[in-house]
């Protein structure tokens, strides 16, 4: 049985091979900075007109915010109500959303971010549990004078940050869309992987292994490079271990942010069930019993929440690289169903105009 395996893919798959695996890493910054470490992609900006972005490893898409301190980066394009919120799992960042938000932001606004930490992110103060991350978030929408309602979507551990947002600020919430999401107690039935990850990530534990990112299959090409570099930063490593170490924690905080919301709407998105298949690069289990058990969280997740799950048939832990459109597609019928008769609006060719309901 390849255990290490089996919990990176049923706690919190990662994008990095060595914490995928479960083992410590000693990260250092990148030997060298390539001229590549630029790019350019076009995008629906916020005035509702196409924009070229130019972003590079020091210059983000997007703006700085001082929340309680540091500095975090957010990302918005497209303009409209309510806006969206992209949220990364363990080890992830705002670009890796970007075919999601290039699809979305032509029909309303939509923000990636970056977790303190991550990205263009500062790292942020400890623990990195929940409720320090959701207050972090509802902080950062705030100093970034974002109206709500907001629609949160949220991958694997990012699921975690938007069931607890939407469960401590319910006025703000329109609605919520989980991809392949951690569950908040995975921990009661994964007991010994959730132990493992706890112990292998503790304080002083010693280094055992050295590795460089290795970016998911269907990351956006234009963007590699520089993630490949963010990703293997010192602030970026040892957030996924501060992340990954209090992940029990994580789980019963989501818990204790509140009871789910009566009017929530939710969309809960999981990978097909699959075994065998290299966990590192598709985020599946190679253990049968693990699957089933991840997959009946899912189940539990949409049933926790009001709604059913969608099964991605062809689709791995990272369903929104693998297919970007079953993400836009439950966002835009979501947002659809959440809008308020009086309150939506929509970008059309440069001008927001209301949605008659």
């Amino acid at each position: 049985m390849r255990w290490d395996r089996a919990l990176a893919t049923l706690v919190a798959p990662l994008a990095c091979v060595a914490l995928t695996l479960n083992l410590q890493v000693a990260h250092a910054e990148p030997p060298y900075i390539p001229e590549t470490l630029s790019a350019k992609f076009e995008i629906i900006g916020e005035a509702g007109l196409p924009v070229q972005v130019e972003v590079d490893y020091l210059t983000p898409p997007g703006r700085l915010y001082d929340v309680f301190g540091h500095k975090m980066h957010m990302f918005c394009a497209g303009q409209g109500r309510p806006t969206v919120i992209l949220d990364a799992g363990l080890g992830g960042f705002s670009l890796e959303w970007l075919s999601v938000q290039q699809k979305l932001a032509g029909s309303m606004r939509v923000c990636s971010y970056d977790r303190a930490g991550y990205g263009w992110s500062q790292f942020g103060p400890l623990p990195r549990t929940t409720d320090q991350i959701s207050g972090e978030l509802h902080r950062l929408l705030d100093v970034a004078r974002l109206e709500p309602p907001f629609v949160l979507v949220g991958h694997s551990f990012g699921g975690y940050i938007a069931q607890a947002f939407a469960r401590r600020w319910p006025e703000l919430t329109a609605g919520i869309v989980l991809v392949d999401s951690s569950h908040p107690e995975q921990a009661r039935y994964l007991p010994s992987a959730a132990r493992r990850a706890e112990t292998r990530n503790a304080p002083g534990v010693r280094v055992q292994k050295v590795a460089w990112p290795v970016l998911p299959l269907g990351y956006p090409n234009e963007v590699r490079n520089i993630a490949y570099y963010l990703m293997g930063t010192r602030k970026a490593a040892r957030t996924q271990r501060e992340e990954l170490r209090f992940m029990q924690r994580s789980g019963r905080e989501v818990i204790d942010a509140g009871p789910v919301p009566e009017r929530l709407r939710a969309v809960v998105l999981s990978r097909a069930f699959e075994v065998g298949v290299d966990s590192v690069l598709s985020g599946h289990s190679n253990d049968e019993g693990l699957e089933r058990t991840w997959q009946s969280l899912q189940s539990n997740l949409g049933h926790l929440y009001g709604t059913d799950k969608v099964d991605a048939r062809f689709s791995g832990h990272f369903l929104h690289l693998d297919q970007p459109w079953l993400v836009v597609e439950s966002v835009e019928r979501l947002v659809e169903d959440a809008c308020p008769q009086a309150h939506c609006a929509t970008a059309v060719r440069g001008e927001a105009v209301t949605v008659a309901r």
